[in-house]
């Protein structure tokens, strides 16, 4: 059955005054006490290679921000990369590095918000620096195990795929042995019910059917798109409840046969679902999918379990999560990126006719 967004949500004006508090001459900071920076826990490469896919997306609609933005959390990368090419995660406030070397997350992490990166800003000052640590983390994509990792990965190729970059070619090339990790992953673990690529869901599910429909449109794999299709489908009745979305709760997550946590519930995973929506649409050209993103992002301005919105508009961040009786009133990085995404994504996006957001 079809579903529909509310067609009379008003959508706030886009609003980057946090992102700009939360940005300072080293990168983006991660915490945030309520809306003011908390600079003791320091930065992280998740956060600034997230940010990237933001400025690349702010220049993609127009806003002048883009590029300057974009210059400060490449620089972040630049000082954040190893001599292997790969990245550590958390840096201090005081530029000290806290770990040998980033997760696996981390590198697709920054796959992600450099291959966005080069699509855009071609031709810019970000152009050159941007490739040459795409270039260094290139041997370590094909060797990815975590599948989150491959997904984000593979957003970052998809990207660089369709342009006219030196790494458009390698970009193609790498995209089926990531694609075929995720799609063997698919094929070892689902069964008639249980249609997915993990015998459990955790964070940022929708990622993992978003990279598959990614790599399907761009190489054409019809079974790589019957296979997105499918657990994203999955995903979605398993958690569009009543009227809302019903995301996975970090508080024991869902394994299968088990019980679904419900709380706390996450900002990225919205996220992470209004984009995936999306490309089932672009892959399939299905208008159902766009409202679907849209009524994933209404989660975000509250359509969801508790009926209160992590969106904030007095100061343009988003809370940290959904708890029972309340959200978590911080307003870190992870989540006022998730946001800021998701309503770039939705920005960028052709509605077939359905609801969009007004222009920023």
């Amino acid at each position: 059955m079809a579903v529909a967004p509310d067609d009379h949500r008003v959508w706030p004006p886009l609003k980057l005054d946090h992102l700009r508090r939360l940005t300072d001459s080293t990168g983006l900071l991660e915490h945030s006490w309520g809306a003011v920076p908390n600079p003791i826990e320091g930065y992280t490469v998740d956060d600034n290679a997230r940010a990237l896919a933001l400025a690349a997306r702010l220049q993609a609609v127009g806003e002048g921000e883009g590029l300057g933005l974009a210059i400060r959390y490449l620089s972040f990368l630049l000082y954040a990369v190893l001599p292997d090419g790969r990245f550590h995660n958390d840096v201090a406030y005081d530029r000290s590095y806290e770990d040998a070397v980033g997760a696996e997350d981390t590198q697709g992490r920054a796959a992600w918000g450099l291959g966005e990166l080069l699509a855009v800003f071609g031709g810019s000052p970000v152009e050159l620096p941007s490739r040459r640590l795409l270039a260094g983390l290139w041997p370590h994509l094909s060797r990815l195990s975590a599948p989150r990792a491959q997904a984000y990965a593979l957003l970052g190729l998809g990207a660089v795929a369709e342009t006219g970059d030196p790494l458009a070619g390698p970009a193609r090339e790498l995209l089926p042995a990531l694609a075929g990790h995720l799609e063997a992953l698919y094929d070892a673990t689902h069964d008639g019910e249980w249609r997915w690529f993990e015998d459990r869901l955790a964070y940022a599910n929708a990622r993992l059917p978003q990279g598959l429909l990614t790599a399907a449109r761009i190489a054409g794999d019809d079974g790589w798109g019957a296979k997105g299709l499918e657990s994203l489908s999955f995903l979605w009745e398993l958690l569009w409840q009543d009227d809302h979305l019903e995301l996975v709760g970090n508080r024991g997550w869902h394994r299968r046969g088990g019980a679904m946590a419900r709380f706390d519930q996450q900002p990225l995973d919205a996220a992470a679902m209004v984009e995936a929506c999306l490309a089932a649409h672009e892959f399939t050209r299905d208008p159902e999918w766009y409202r679907r993103a849209v009524l994933a992002f209404e989660w975000f301005l509250g359509r969801n379990a508790i009926g209160q919105p992590l969106y904030h508009p007095e100061t343009g961040g988003c809370r940290d999560g959904l708890q029972p009786d309340r959200v978590n009133a911080n307003e870190g990085a992870e989540s006022t990126l998730s946001y800021l995404l998701a309503r770039l994504a939705l920005e960028r996006s052709r509605a077939p006719g359905g609801a969009q957001a007004d222009s920023a």
